[in-house]
């Protein structure tokens, strides 16, 4: 093969790369607008009659680290349409739970979907994730912006709690988790998200 052949083949080759980046980023992108759009309450009236095979599910086993930075990578395009940073900052060691993804990435997408309705150019959403003894938590504030994002969505004014916040509360606790307003490590005022980490001789986990 000769120099040109060679060349052509590596055009064609990056081209091709190119293209599957793209597609991929599309299909990332077009998960998250469908989960942000999501009525929360629907996923609720599923699981208040669930189907024999949603009732006999096993949670799966993973690691929190793992799953934010996934999160990150999905809604970092959507938050900085609306004028918003993404900040992460996982630990070393693992952040072993046991919940069912899928409904642990509902909860998030709601989240983000409660921040981004909330309008405050140059902010920064912060996850911070971590172990507290028997627990992993996690941690979401904001900062930078003109009015902090997250106590207003966490603001209740009477019962007008954010439908989708106590939602997706309610999901939390049926993971076996707690969701709840109070001060970060840095603190400020966060949503927290609380879970039983697992532990080799301790499968079934402690009580948050």
């Amino acid at each position: 093969m000769n120099g040109s052949a060679i060349a052509i083949a590596g055009a064609v080759l990056f081209i091709l790369v190119k293209l599957w980046q793209s597609m991929r980023d599309n299909i990332r992108a077009s998960s998250a607008q469908v989960e942000l759009c999501a009525d929360p309450a629907e996923l609720r009236n599923d699981q208040d009659s669930p189907p024999p095979w949603r009732r006999e599910r096993v949670r799966e086993t993973i690691d929190l680290r793992q799953f934010l930075c996934a999160l990150q990578s999905t809604y970092e395009p959507t938050l900085a349409r609306h004028g918003l940073g993404l900040e992460l900052e996982v630990p070393s060691m693992p952040l072993t739970v046991a919940v069912h993804e899928a409904d642990l990435r509902r909860v998030f997408a709601h989240i983000i979907r409660e921040v981004c309705a909330a309008p405050a150019p140059g902010a920064t959403l912060r996850i911070l994730a971590r172990s507290d003894g028997a627990q992993a938590v996690i941690n979401c504030l904001d900062a930078g912006g003109a009015e902090p994002v997250v106590p207003r969505i966490l603001a209740a004014h009477g019962d007008a709690t954010p439908s989708a916040i106590a939602t997706c509360r309610a999901i939390v606790e049926e993971l076996g988790g707690r969701m709840y307003a109070a001060p970060s490590p840095l603190g400020q005022q966060s949503l927290t998200l609380r879970f039983p980490l697992l532990r080799i001789n301790n499968p079934a986990g402690s009580q948050p």
